[in-house]
């Protein structure tokens, strides 16, 4: 614990701030600063967002952090535009404080730790809604902050998934595919191929995250590597196939 106070201080003494990424599988993974509350300012929490490149929220977190600090941005911030991101900044509850700027609130112990979260413009599932208090049933992408995880595969597995699934649109294609060099296997979950916007990114998601927005895909975990399995839209009836080869 002493050492890593120790590096947050040097790393204010040096910057006057620092970013922390916590890789949350089988939550979200969330970044946030350490730093802005020695000016008087809140820290700034880019919480989910996976549809977004980590380059893309590293640079996000970096321009909100500066624009606190220079004053150009305020704590109240609505519809500011940064690299193709419009986003606001709104207050984050103190039980979302207590769980995600986890850090923060050790280094300042005993002084209020305040913090605003970058809202994206753009609904996305994996981004809560941090200024009403922490609420599994509100933000069940969230649910393993509090819940032990379930189900048989790691916790830690990511999914390759476009960027629909992260808009809340349901996912009717799963495969698990060898990795090309036979060391074990990868998930790729969407929607119906055909329904994807031409030249859509692919992102990293938790296969919590996806499990807590969508029990039913559970049955999928099933998959050996090799198989894929596919549903009809409004059933929850998968059919299993091996991958064709040719």
């Amino acid at each position: 614990m002493l050492e890593i106070r120790t590096k947050i201080a040097e790393a204010i003494a040096r910057t006057g701030w620092l970013s922390l990424t916590v890789v949350g599988a089988p939550a979200p993974t969330w970044r946030y600063t350490v730093g802005l509350t020695e000016l008087d300012l809140p820290e700034v929490l880019v919480a989910g967002s996976a549809a977004y490149s980590n380059d893309e929220l590293d640079a996000l977190l970096q321009t909100v952090a500066d624009g606190l600090r220079t004053r150009t941005i305020g704590a109240d911030a609505q519809g500011v535009s940064t690299d193709n991101v419009e986003f606001d900044l709104v207050p984050v509850h103190a039980s979302w404080v207590e769980r995600l700027a986890i850090q923060a609130v050790r280094y300042y112990d005993g002084r209020e730790v305040r913090v605003v979260q970058v809202v994206p413009s753009e609904a996305w599932v994996d981004v809560p809604q941090t200024s009403a208090g922490f609420d599994v049933n509100a933000e069940p992408a969230w649910r393993w902050l509090e819940e032990k995880w379930p189900y048989p595969c790691d916790e830690r597995t990511l999914v390759l998934a476009d960027r629909d699934v992260l808009r809340g649109n349901r996912i009717d294609e799963a495969i698990r595919e060898f990795e090309a060099d036979g060391s074990g296997s990868w998930w790729s979950m969407r929607i119906p191929e055909e329904e994807i916007p031409p030249d859509e990114p692919m992102r990293m998601v938790p296969i919590g995250t996806l499990l807590a927005l969508d029990p039913s895909l559970e049955v999928v975990l099933e998959l050996a590597a090799g198989q894929f399995a596919v549903r009809d839209v409004g059933s929850n009836n998968w059919l299993v196939r091996d991958i064709p080869r040719t």
